[in-house]
């Protein structure tokens, strides 16, 4: 990345160097950075800073100020990912990271609240769909609507057809409710049984349930126990203000569990009002909403 000049009306020679270089080695960091110096030099900033993404010695750190101490205090200028992690885990400063998703993931506390839970059998895989889909995520009208919900009830069931944002949704909301320190509890089966030995009976401890295609993610696939298993679990969820839930299916799905199983049908019923459609098209949601008056 450039040089990129922090312009204040006292100070106007302030130069801040922005270095990511997260899961790099430190000869790459040093490299680039000497190829600095001369833009440095001939720009001679008042003050000069570095902000990086990699964990630095109290070596290093004296290296990189040897190349800049012209332009620099002291190595307190040279700003790592440690020092970042500490002043976005402060109080005053949770602002920040609330109005700027992409940094919840890169908060060491909610890398914690994830990697910690024994029932989160899949954690490294669902990080990673995480990351990979957090630069293309938008934070959309449908986004917050979705998030307005669960934060009412507790519970939303995010209902539509295939692709159109079901799953990333998801794992944004479970993301916003991990940086808001809810433990997360997930597994790729969605077996509810293992889920309620994970959960806590303190009613104060916050935690997140993601039941991703909750019934099956090309086909219906239900055990005959899952509609009773999920009517307890919606229960405790609705007793319980710390605990939230989110599910997901896709809509023929949904519509056959409802027709093939009384008892889902009737779970579905007393749940309508959590459920949320998105990127349907207006005629099959007419549609749909006729179906189910008509049941």
């Amino acid at each position: 990345m450039g040089l990129i000049s922090v312009i204040l009306k006292k100070t106007p020679n302030i130069i801040i160097q922005a270095k990511h270089y997260i899961n790099s080695k430190y000869s790459g960091l040093l490299r680039s950075l000497k190829n600095e110096v001369p833009k440095v030099q001939k720009l001679c900033p008042k003050k000069y800073y570095i902000c990086s993404g990699l964990k630095l010695t109290k070596k290093q750190k004296n290296e990189i100020f040897m190349l800049f101490q012209d332009y620099m205090e002291d190595c307190s200028c040279i700003i790592d990912s440690i020092e970042i992690d500490d002043f976005l885990s402060e109080q005053e400063n949770a602002e920040i990271v609330n109005k700027h998703y992409k940094l919840w993931l890169c908060s060491s506390s909610i890398l914690s609240l994830i990697n910690n839970q024994n029932i989160f059998i899949d954690c490294e895989e669902l990080i990673c769909d995480i990351e990979v889909q957090m630069p293309l995520f938008v934070q959309t009208k449908t986004y917050f609507q979705a998030k307005k919900k669960l934060q009412d009830s507790g519970i939303i069931i995010l209902v539509g057809a295939p692709g159109v944002g079901k799953s990333t949704i998801s794992k944004m909301l479970l993301l916003y409710y991990a940086n808001e320190k809810h433990a997360v509890r997930y597994t790729s089966d969605n077996d509810i049984s293992s889920i309620k030995k994970a959960l806590s009976i303190d009613p104060n401890k916050k935690e997140i349930i993601l039941l991703n295609d909750f019934l099956g993610q090309h086909y219906l696939k239900i055990k005959d126990s899952q509609p009773n298993e999920l009517k307890t679990l919606l229960s405790y969820v609705k007793k319980n203000p710390n605990k939230k839930i989110i599910l997901n299916s896709r809509i023929t799905i949904i519509n056959e569990a409802t027709q093939t199983y009384i008892n889902f049908k009737a779970l579905m019923d007393e749940n309508r009002c959590n459920e949320y459609l998105i990127g349907m098209p207006i005629q099959f949601s007419i549609l749909l909403l006729y179906q189910n008056f008509n049941r």
